[in-house]
C-alpha cells in the first residue's frame, strides 16, 4: 500500500498557499486568460498548467468557468482545480492524489484515475462537488468499471449518459493485458448508482 509522505503534502500545500498569496498571476478571461493560439499549437498556461511536471490533460467545463488537470511530478500525482470567480481565475487548488481527471458536464462530479489501493494498477474514482466548493473524498467506481489491469483517461459525454475510458484489460482483441501505456477505449452507461 502506497502512503503519501506527510512532509511532502505539507510542502506542496505550502507552495500552493504561497502562490495564492505571493505573485500568482492575475488571470482574466476564457481559458485561464490565455491568448488563442491560432493554427499553430502553443504552450498552454506556462507556469500554471505547463510547468515541466508532465500534465496529461486539461479539462474545462462546457461553459469554460472551471478547469481541472493533474500534475504528475513530483510524486504523488495531484489533481488540481481552478474556477473563474467575478471575472478572475482562482489559483490552483489541490483536490486529491490522482491522474487524468475529467469533469462531468453539469460540474457535479470529477472522475479520475489513481494508483491508490483498489482493483488494479490504476482504478477510476469519483469525487462529488459540494455546494461550498469543496470536493468529497474519492470513491472507487467499483468492479463493473475497474479490473485487475489499468483504467484511466475518463470522459463523460456532454449529455452525461456515457463514460468512456481507456483500459489495458483482457478483451476480444487481446488474450493478455496490453503492455503499460497502451489500451483500448471502453464505454459504459453512466448510471445514477455510480454517482451515489
Amino acid at each position: 500500500m502506497k502512503k503519501v509522505c506527510p512532509l511532502f503534502t505539507f510542502l506542496l500545500s505550502a507552495v500552493v498557499l504561497m502562490s495564492q498569496q505571493n505573485g500568482f498571476p492575475e488571470l482574466k478571461g476564457p481559458y485561464l486568460g490565455q491568448e488563442p493560439p491560432g493554427m499553430t499549437p502553443r504552450l498552454f498556461a506556462p507556469g500554471i498548467n505547463s510547468t515541466c511536471s508532465q500534465h496529461p490533460g486539461v479539462y474545462f467545463t462546457s461553459e469554460g468557468k472551471e478547469v481541472c488537470f493533474s500534475r504528475m511530478y513530483p510524486l504523488p500525482s495531484m489533481i488540481m482545480y481552478m474556477y473563474e470567480e467575478n471575472g478572475q481565475w482562482t489559483s490552483p487548488q489541490i483536490v486529491c492524489e490522482g491522474l487524468t481527471p475529467g469533469l462531468a458536464p453539469d460540474e457535479s462530479d470529477m472522475i479520475f484515475s489513481s494508483t491508490r489501493p483498489g482493483y488494479g494498477i490504476t482504478d477510476l474514482y469519483i469525487s462529488f462537488h459540494n455546494e461550498n466548493g469543496s470536493w468529497t473524498q474519492p470513491k472507487n467506481m467499483g468492479p463493473r468499471i475497474n479490473t485487475s489491469a489499468k483504467e484511466a483517461c475518463p470522459f463523460v459525454t456532454f449529455d452525461g449518459k456515457y463514460l468512456f475510458f481507456m483500459s489495458n484489460r483482457v478483451s476480444v482483441l487481446n488474450s493478455s493485458p496490453i503492455p503499460d501505456g497502451l489500451g483500448n477505449v471502453y464505454c459504459g452507461w453512466m448510471q445514477t448508482s455510480l454517482r451515489s
